[in-house]
Order: C-alpha cells, then sequence, then structure tokens
C-alpha cells in the first residue's frame, strides 16, 4: 500500500506529493516521488494515480479548504469592495454617458431647431424672390428703363407706320431699285416710275405705235374723193370710220350695237313751221326709219352758217323761252313750234341705227 505523506511545489507551482511504499513481505518503506511512478501506480481502490494528482491539484487550490474563515471574510470584504468600487465606477461611467448623452440631445435639438428656422426663413425668402421674379417679368412697362438708343434704335422715330413721312427726291430718269440702297434714294426712283406709268395710261395716241396688224384690224383708207374722210373694206362691205355725211346719204360705220353694224344718216327736215305759245304748229317728216331701230339721233338747227343750234334734251330755247320741240313717233319725225322765230331755222336729223 502507499500513503501520500507530503505535498509540496516545484519551481512551477504544482504540488509534489511524496508518499511511502511498504513492502507487505517484509514491511520495508520506501519513499518514492509520486510523479516518478503515477502513471504506473494504481491505489487500493483501483484508481490510477494520474486522478489522484488532478484531485490533488484541485484540493490545492481550493480556498474554501485551506482558508480559515477570518481569511474568507477578509477576502470577501476585499472582493465585495472590489465589486462595489468597480460597480460605482461603471455607474459613474454610465452616468457621465448619460448627460454627456443628455447635452449631445439638448445640442441637436438646438441644432435642429436653428436649422428648421433656417430653412422656414430660406423658404419665406425664395417664396418672395419667386413672387417678386414673377412680378417682374409679368412688367411691361420697361422696368429697366431700356431706351431706344440701348437696343440699336436711336434713329428710328418713335411713330406709327402710317404717321411716318419719309423725304425725297423723283429721280430725273427711270431707274431699277439696287438692293441695299438708301430709303430716300428708292422712293425717289418709285415717284420717277409711277409719275411715268399716269403719264403712260392717260397717253391715248397709241404710245406703243400699235398697228393694225398687230391687233388683226383693217388698215383705215382715207377717201380720194373726200380727203379726211377714212373707211375700210370688211367682207366687201365699205364701213366709214369718219364718213363725209352728205344731206339724206346713209353710212355703215365701223360701230356695232348689240352686234349688228349701226349705221348713220343726215336728214333735211326743211324749215321749221312757225307757232306760238298759244297755238302750236306741228309738221311731220317722213324718214324712213323705224324709232324702235334707233341707237340715238341728234337734231341741228340751222339759220346761217355762223347761226345754228342744238336741240338739248328734245327742246331748242333761247332766252325768250322754248322755241321748237320734236319726238321720234314710228317712221315719222315731228316738230312742234311754239314761236314765229322757228321758221328762221332749217332743221337737219343725224340718226343713228341699226336693220
Amino acid at each position: 500500500m502507499a500513503d501520500i505523506e507530503t505535498v509540496a511545489v516545484d519551481a512551477n507551482g504544482k504540488p509534489i506529493a511524496t508518499m511511502k511504499i511498504i513492502d507487505k513481505e517484509t514491511g520495508t518503506e520506501t519513499p518514492v516521488n509520486v510523479a516518478t511512478c503515477a502513471e504506473a501506480v494504481v491505489c487500493n481502490k483501483g484508481i490510477p494515480m494520474e486522478q489522484h494528482l488532478q484531485n490533488l491539484y484541485g484540493h490545492a487550490g481550493n480556498a474554501d479548504v485551506h482558508l480559515s474563515a477570518g481569511e474568507k471574510a477578509v477576502l470577501e470584504t476585499q472582493a465585495g469592495a472590489q465589486e462595489k468600487a468597480t460597480k460605482a465606477k461603471q455607474e459613474a461611467i454610465a452616468a457621465s454617458s448619460l448627460e454627456i448623452s443628455a447635452a449631445k440631445a439638448a445640442a441637436a435639438a438646438d441644432t435642429t431647431a436653428k436649422a428648421n428656422a433656417a430653412r422656414d426663413a430660406a423658404y419665406k425668402y425664395a417664396d418672395k424672390v419667386e413672387e417678386s421674379l414673377s412680378a417682374h417679368k409679368d412688367d411691361n412697362n420697361n422696368p429697366h428703363k431700356v431706351t431706344a438708343a440701348q437696343v440699336g434704335l436711336g434713329n428710328v422715330p418713335n411713330k406709327a407706320t402710317n404717321d411716318l413721312q419719309p423725304t425725297y427726291t423723283s429721280a430725273s430718269v427711270l431707274t431699277p431699285l439696287s438692293s441695299g440702297e438708301r430709303l430716300a434714294v428708292s422712293f425717289g426712283k418709285i415717284a420717277k416710275a409711277i409719275t411715268h406709268f399716269i403719264e403712260h395710261i392717260s397717253n391715248a395716241s397709241n404710245p406703243h405705235s400699235v398697228t393694225p396688224a398687230q391687233i388683226g384690224a383693217l388698215a383705215a383708207v382715207q377717201s380720194t374723193e373726200y380727203p379726211g374722210c377714212y373707211y375700210r373694206t370688211v367682207d366687201g362691205e365699205v364701213e366709214w370710220i369718219t364718213p363725209p355725211m352728205l344731206i339724206d346719204t346713209e353710212y355703215r360705220t365701223t360701230e356695232r350695237y348689240e352686234g349688228n353694224p349701226v349705221y348713220i344718216k343726215r336728214i333735211s327736215l326743211g324749215q321749221c313751221p312757225s307757232g306760238s305759245e298759244e297755238e302750236t304748229i306741228i309738221k311731220w317728216v317722213d324718214i324712213g326709219i323705224n324709232h324702235r331701230k334707233g341707237v340715238r339721233f341728234e337734231v341741228m338747227f340751222l339759220r346761217t352758217a355762223s347761226d345754228y343750234g342744238l336741240m338739248e334734251m328734245n327742246r331748242l330755247s333761247d332766252g325768250d323761252g322754248r322755241v321748237l320741240e320734236c319726238w321720234w313717233q314710228d317712221k315719222s319725225f315731228c316738230l312742234r313750234s311754239y314761236a314765229a322765230k322757228a321758221a328762221n331755222y332749217e332743221a337737219y336729223l343725224t340718226v343713228k341705227y341699226v336693220k
């Protein structure tokens, strides 16, 4: 059998157990180091020595076994104080952290309030700027007081187009307009062209020298028998432009009425009758032309070569009142005298008609 005699500690602080080994036959006791035979020695309870060593190591570190009650109280007191000190320190740190957090929270709240106030002020300012800008955009009364000279219109008169009064001198000759020339020059050329055009359209003397052939017309021929009288021949018919107008002679003219040739004839009505306001005298003359074919007529009253009158509105009058009246009915022409002086006149009827 073996009994553990002493427990010592080696250089590493581990316990060293020594024991005596007693030989049962001889009774000899031999002390040995447990470590030298821990792996081979087994106690009488069948527990390996290694297990006993582990138990021994646990026992060596057990304060409950090796410390007295007083030592335990001291240790507990020290441990409690240390724990309380640690807890107090932790609480102080926590309190300090809470104070710091509260201060930070207060500072953050103050910063947030200031930021919100700044934001609200910025919004209000932005609204005012927007209102001001909108009002400025809608202001059509030249808010910047821009002058005509500032925009390059210093030489432009401030007048409506219809009120402008351009000045110019009419050009001496017809000249085409030129791009880029001054308005006064252009107006002068235009004025000259308009004046020339007005004169041209008023010119009835064939300014373009148009010939009958150019317009498909027959050339006029001057009568050799009656100088100054002109005619032309159309489809074998002589048509007079300026007929000789011999008494009681019919002439076909170049005129047309409703597409029909117009004829002209001068007829002598003879001496006018002598009458009075109280007793008018009527003279009928057969002219052989129905009034329904008439185009127009004209009556000439001739007393001398230098003393004649033309009937106006079918009536011949003088300072003393009416002298003669006339009208055309069927194929006859009537003269009515209101004065004796009418007998001093010979009447000639010029009539235009169709057939």
